[in-house]
């Protein structure tokens, strides 16, 4: 944020010596020198300020894009891992020992396309 105390300082000038005719040369002076000083650097200062937070904005957006970029990854990694606790946990309560010994002869990927094909079933993994 810009730093408005010289500004500050030359209104509050302006204020103490008030607005009442007749005029000062004292307060002349102290109104010439805060238009002066208010006119274009408030100008300057305002659109430097914007600009940087124009440059803010951009960056956020591009940092936000990157986050959701690595956000659609993790939500498949997560909706894997959910199938697979699913997968597990409904072998683990409807499985009985004849079932472990077939499922567990099988290469892993064969285990877990039984797992789903007994689930979407609604039966028991030995068919």
């Amino acid at each position: 944020m810009a730093d408005y105390s010289e500004l500050k300082r030359r209104a509050l000038a302006l204020k103490s010596i008030g607005m009442t005719a007749p005029f000062s040369a004292e307060h002349n002076q102290a109104a010439i020198a805060y238009r002066c000083v208010s006119t274009h650097d408030i100008i300057l200062a305002l659109l430097a300020e914007n600009e940087r937070l124009e440059a803010t904005k951009k960056a956020l957006i591009v940092e936000r894009s990157a986050q959701l970029e690595q956000l659609e990854p993790l939500r498949a990694e997560v909706e894997a891992l959910r199938r697979d606790a699913a997968r597990w946990k409904w072998l683990e309560g409807s499985a009985d020992s004849a079932t472990w010994e077939h499922i567990g002869y099988q290469a892993q990927m064969n285990r877990h396309l039984h797992v789903d094909a007994a689930m979407s079933k609604g039966g028991r993994a030995d068919g």
